[in-house]
């Protein structure tokens, strides 16, 4: 991952002395165990630091919790550094730090992107804490890809604005010409386009040179694309079982859509399904074929060993151990989720409004479109199919053996 030269950090408060202390303090000093130098912005007015915020770039924020002196009994409602949080999260990512008197206050919005720092508090103290945030990956991943993006809309339209006039005029339909680049922007980030951006953030090769093979993180949209149900949803939780289990969601997505009754229905929404179908998702690790190559592996530390090929076969969706090959599917464990095979003969059918507000089955991934609609087609194949004996191939081998005894006898 490249690295930057500053760390920009904009200090809110309308105490101009604590300001002016914070920029004594830390403007210039690099943080712990870095290279990296901090420059800090201050501004003295929680309104007008919004558009500091718009206009500028910035790693990260320290803001004050109360505006004004902090009088003790006084209780405010909507605290001034909680509406500049929520503001925030609603236009971009970026780390908060509360430096405050008042830290009771914002004890329940603190996480690994938000923290809270007592007033006062030592420079060795706060630089520790702004360390905790630079040493957690996503600034810097967010800091990338805007730069990505940023790079991608720059040559697309500097390409695109050298003949659009000649081509277009200044007549085009902005609706379609925006939607036009927000289509190109999106397509610029699928397929080569995160190869691109991994390469450049220094991923390992094989995240972007695998040739016509995935990486298992491009099976999955986390967290789920929308919060309407959509086939191939993953969900963890009980379904009418004691223990909690990952589950996938099988009935199509045009089943689950919400709809409108009719123009003269109230503004409810329904679903066409009134239940809805899941399918039980076996961890890997609970496979006899997976026991048997790792137990293999720590007596012989060789990975491709005698039961190598068996546990392959079932993570190419080929088990031939139980006849019946499409059954199963196999989903590669990312980010908490561990490897799973679907299995279609474990089955659940569960009311569409009662999974809607059960709180204990969390959906927590959707399947990306090529692979979701993949497993629907494979499910109702397997379902689909019709089943009859296996035929006694052993009778056919042995007649045509007569014969061919019966031609050599002549």
């Amino acid at each position: 991952m490249t690295e930057s030269c500053c760390w920009s950090i904009l200090a809110i408060d309308d105490d101009e002395t604590i300001l002016k202390n914070l920029k004594e303090l830390l403007d210039n000093e690099k943080i712990p165990g870095t290279e990296e130098k901090i420059h800090i912005k201050t501004c003295n007015n929680f309104e007008r630091a919004l558009e500091e915020f718009d206009n500028c770039h910035l790693d990260m924020i320290i803001v004050d919790v109360r505006k004004g002196p902090v009088e003790v009994g006084v209780e405010v409602e909507r605290e001034a550094g909680e509406e500049t949080l929520e503001k925030i999260r609603k236009k971009k990512f970026l780390p908060v730090i509360f430096y405050t008197a008042l830290p009771l206050k914002v004890n329940d919005l603190a996480g690994p992107h938000v923290k809270i720092i007592s007033k006062p508090s030592s420079p060795d103290q706060i630089l520790t804490v702004i360390k905790s945030i630079y040493d957690s990956p996503l600034p810097h991943l967010n800091r990338e890809l805007i730069k990505h993006l940023e790079r991608i809309q720059a040559d697309y339209m500097w390409e695109f604005a050298e003949n659009f006039h000649k081509n277009y005029g200044y007549d085009a339909d902005p609706f379609e010409l925006a939607y036009l680049l927000a289509r190109r922007m999106s397509l610029s980030l699928s397929n080569e386009g995160i190869k691109a951006f991994l390469m450049e953030i220094g991923a390992p090769k094989e995240f972007y040179e695998a040739g016509s093979q995935i990486h298992p993180m491009q099976y999955y949209i986390i967290p789920p694309f929308s919060s309407n149900f959509q086939s191939g949803d993953l969900f963890f939780g009980k379904i009418e079982t004691k223990m909690d289990s990952y589950w996938c969601l099988l009935t199509p997505s045009c089943d689950i859509e919400p709809h409108r009754k009719g123009k003269k229905e109230p503004p409810e929404f329904h679903s066409k399904a009134e239940f809805v179908v899941f399918a039980k998702c076996i961890p890997l690790k609970d496979q006899p074929e997976y026991s048997q190559w790792i137990d293999e592996f720590k007596a012989t530390k060789k990975i491709e060993n005698k039961f190598y090929e068996q546990l392959m076969n079932v993570l190419k969706n080929n088990r031939k151990s139980t006849g019946q090959p499409d059954r199963f599917v196999f989903l590669p464990g990312v980010l908490g989720i561990p490897d799973l095979l679907i299995d279609f003969q474990q089955i659940k059918i569960a009311k569409l409004e009662i999974v809607k507000k059960d709180t204990s089955l969390k959906q927590i991934a959707s399947l990306d479109p090529p692979f979701s609609d993949a497993i629907l087609s494979k499910f109702s194949r397997y379902f689909g199919r019709v089943g009859t004996p296996d035929l006694n191939c052993s009778c056919i081998l042995s007649k045509h053996a007569a014969d061919c005894m019966k031609e050599t006898s002549k």
